[in-house]
């Protein structure tokens, strides 16, 4: 090798190492919620469970007492990590899902909204009902479609 040719490479590996050193060493930190889109679509169902909670039909089910507010074109909205409101979208459609003794006994909730961006972890709120936290490692596992319950299922053996 000529002189010149050892000198150009020794100044674009000392430009590489000065670039290494000065994004810090190389290592980058993972962004908040890494693995997250910035901005994202978010979709899910959220069951509701017992007989004394719902009302309407396979077609069109709501919720009843504590769960009056839950109901097509109810408002969700998500949160960042610290609760602080930041997106919106609504429920798009429900279904009853199971009957018990010819009572319906389990309805799921479509929801959607549209624009989601960024954060550690998320609260959904549906209309009225306590927040529901998730993590935003949930978010990327689920492929941004959630599963969720907006109360416990009943146990066998017991009265709805």
């Amino acid at each position: 090798m000529s002189g010149g040719s050892v000198r150009k490479l020794t100044v674009i590996g000392f430009v590489v190492l000065l670039a290494a050193c000065s994004s810090g060493g190389g290592a980058k930190q993972p962004a908040a919620g890494s693995g997250l889109a910035k901005v994202f679509a978010l979709q899910g169902d959220l069951s509701l469970y017992g007989a004394g909670n719902l009302r309407g039909t396979f077609d069109d089910c709501s919720g009843a007492g504590n769960y009056v507010d839950v109901y097509r074109s109810a408002v969700v909205v998500v949160t960042d990590e610290t609760g602080k409101p930041m997106w919106s979208g609504s429920i798009n459609f429900s279904s009853g899902t199971d009957a018990f003794k010819g009572f319906l006994d389990q309805c799921v909730f479509r929801f959607s909204v549209p624009t989601v961006g960024r954060a550690k972890g998320y609260y959904l709120v549906v209309a009225r009902q306590t927040p529901l936290y998730i993590p935003a490692s949930l978010v990327v596992a689920s492929s941004y479609q959630l599963r969720l319950q907006l109360n416990q299922p009943p146990i066998p053996g017991t009265n709805p």
